[in-house]
Formats: structure tokens, C-alpha cells, sequence
């Protein structure tokens, strides 16, 4: 694979009866080591065939990189007549804990998220914003944080609401990881987590990888896709 490319579909999900096919598009990982040949070719390629621009981008409180880290996918959204999402992750690359240890629990970097988060908003004026990518497995990595970032979470759609009341406020789930199918994770089902906040969300992003089903659960694959 030179670039990665994953498939993003944005349903209403306001009402079961209402759902209906809102967005459509791939998400774009660019690795600066690619010519700037392929990098072109897989930038228009997305342009092409979405209707959506996602930015998706890393936060920690020890680092304001994620702001500017932005601004590039916000100004393809804008140029091209795009919608706009902002992803929030957080965690670490490998989904066992935050970056650099940090904690929900503590209010000090609570109150930083909202604040950058707030700033994300006024700045770049999103369609979507996903506060929080693959949350559930933060609930196996830190119990209580997650607890903290539920709170928080409903905090802050409250906020960001007022500020723009048309904005979708969400979260995204790792799939295999929901029904427990997930390797190395020892099974743990985590539906229960969705349970707790899907009254609170707009709208739901998925992600799945069936390669990381478990030898165990291999014939359930369909079952969780």
C-alpha cells in the first residue's frame, strides 16, 4: 500500500426509521516519505470520490501541533465544496492508553480539551466533530477515565452546541473490539460502553479491521460487520 485509505459513511441517525445515507468518502493517511507524485494522486482521488473531507487529527495536552494539523485538510474541504469533519484521537497508536499517560480524570487536562476543542470549532467551522476515535478501547485501557471523558464529552457537545447549533457531535468505535472478536484483547466485549453514551451522540463512526479478528471468533466474522 503506498497510502491509506479507509471508507467513511456518515448516516442520519437521529431516528431509526429516519436513517438515511448522509456522506460518503475515504479517509486519508498521506506518509510524507511517498513522492509527491503518489501523494497527489491519492489526494485527488479522494477529492474525487467523497463527499466529505475528514481531518483527523492527534491530541494531547503536551502538544499543540494538532491546531495547524488541521488547517491543510480544512482548506481542501473549503476549496473543493466539501463537508468537514474533525477527528479527535487521542490514544496511542497501539490503543493502550492516552499518549504520554494523561488522564480524563485529571480536571486541569479536562479543561484543556474543551478549551482546544472550542478553539477547533470557532476556527474551522466543521460539519462533524468526532471528539474521541476508538473511545471504547479506553474503556478497557483506564475504566475510570473513561467514566471522566463521558462527562466531559457531554460537557462539551453542550458548549459547542451553543456556539454552532447545527454541528454533529459524535464518537467512533472500533468494531471487533465491540463484540469482542478482537485479537489480543482477550474477547472482552464492549458493547455496554456504547450503551452509555449512544443517547448522547449524533452520530456513530465505526471502524473495522477483519484481519484482527481472533483464530477463535474467525467463523463469527460476518456477525460483527
Amino acid at each position: 500500500m503506498i497510502l491509506s485509505l479507509l471508507i467513511s459513511i456518515v448516516f442520519s441517525c437521529s431516528k431509526s426509521e429516519d436513517l438515511y445515507f448522509k456522506e460518503g468518502g475515504a479517509l486519508l493517511w498521506i506518509n510524507e516519505q511517498h513522492e509527491d507524485s503518489a501523494i497527489k494522486n491519492a489526494v485527488q482521488h479522494t477529492l474525487e470520490n467523497s463527499s466529505i473531507i475528514i481531518a483527523q487529527v492527534h491530541w494531547s495536552p503536551h502538544d499543540s501541533s494538532f491546531f495547524d494539523n488541521a488547517a491543510w485538510y480544512f482548506s481542501l474541504a473549503k476549496d473543493h465544496g466539501k463537508s468537514f469533519m474533525i477527528a479527535i484521537d487521542w490514544q496511542k497508536v497501539d490503543r493502550s492508553g492516552t499518549n504520554r499517560g494523561w488522564s480524563f480524570k485529571d480536571e486541569e487536562t479536562s479543561n484543556l480539551f474543551k478549551k482546544d476543542m472550542i478553539r477547533l470549532l470557532n476556527a474551522y467551522n466543521p460539519d462533524y466533530f468526532n471528539l474521541g476515535v476508538e473511545v471504547n478501547y479506553y474503556a478497557l485501557t483506564s475504566s475510570e477515565g473513561f467514566r471522566a471523558f463521558a462527562s466531559v464529552f457531554r460537557e462539551l457537545k453542550s458548549e459547542l452546541k451553543q456556539i454552532k447549533p447545527d454541528v454533529k457531535v459524535g464518537l467512533s468505535y472500533q468494531l471487533e473490539l465491540l463484540y469482542g472478536h478482537h485479537n489480543g484483547w482477550n474477547e472482552t466485549n464492549t458493547l455496554t460502553t456504547l450503551d452509555k453514551l449512544l443517547g448522547d451522540i449524533d452520530y456513530l463512526g465505526i471502524s473495522t479491521y477483519p484481519n484482527i479478528v481472533s483464530e477463535q471468533k474467525q467463523s463469527d466474522i460476518l456477525f460483527s460487520t
